[in-house]
């Protein structure tokens, strides 16, 4: 037998293990190479559609932050505010009931 040479039976033999290595490793191969085209075929939709899901999260958060600071916004100067008058209680108890100078000024008339 000479080194760099293979007999006719060493090809038969070859062969027959190369066929049996496919009969018997074929159906695993073949099943993850499905499984990885099906999973690459869903992100492929399943993707964009969470990256547009993500999107319009974003933009209504952001939305309605902005619509909540135009309601809430606090005035940039100062503010007024009318000094409150006691009374005594209409019943005569020892209570005193806070009637804003508005309501005050209402009841008699004003």
């Amino acid at each position: 037998m000479s080194a760099g040479r293979t007999t006719r039976g060493e090809q038969t033999v070859l062969v027959a293990v190369v066929a049996a290595c496919t009969a018997c490793c074929a159906g695993p191969l073949l099943a993850v190479m499905a499984a990885i085209g099906v999973t690459s075929a869903v992100a492929a939709f399943v993707l964009p559609g969470l990256g547009l899901v993500t999107v319009a999260a974003g933009g209504g958060i952001w939305w309605m932050r902005r619509r909540s600071r135009a309601h809430c916004a606090t005035p940039s100067g100062a503010v007024s505010v009318a000094m409150p008058t006691l009374r005594p209680a209409e019943n005569g108890r020892d209570r005193v009931t806070v009637v804003h100078t508005t309501d005050a000024a209402k009841r008699r008339g004003q």
